[in-house]
């Protein structure tokens, strides 16, 4: 089980992936926050400053990459993973250049997201 103390931001414009999400976090003993938008990711980071963010790359307004990028230019020990449906070489490398530790893909396998936040949060 995780340490309680680990706080996990889900940030997906998908509520119900978000949630889905986040349930499995829960589950794992991990304080969970979820946001809809890159902006509304800032301003969580910006209050609670979460261990790791998982970001969808497409978002409405500033997408997860570029929210990525900000966050580490404030926190930049915040760790970022990009959960999503998207895969592409280009995005995926984009994605690395912006500090991101892992790129996992949609439909999500539970079981190597868990297994990468808790090797990330070691």
């Amino acid at each position: 089980m995780a340490d309680a103390r680990k706080h996990v931001l889900v940030v997906d414009d998908d509520p119900p992936i978000a949630a889905l999400i986040s349930a499995h976090l829960f589950a794992e003993g991990y304080d969970v926050e979820m946001a809809f938008s890159g902006e509304a990711a800032l301003e969580k980071a910006a209050e609670r400053k979460p261990d790791i963010v998982l970001l969808d790359l497409r978002l409405p307004g500033i997408d997860g990459i570029e929210t990525l990028v900000r966050i580490k230019a404030t926190a930049p020990k915040i760790l970022g993973v990009m959960v999503t449906g998207v895969y592409e070489a280009e995005e995926c490398k984009r994605a690395f250049d912006a500090g991101a530790s892992d790129y996992v893909t949609k439909p999500i396998d539970f079981q190597y997201l868990k297994n990468t936040i808790y090797n990330l949060l070691a």
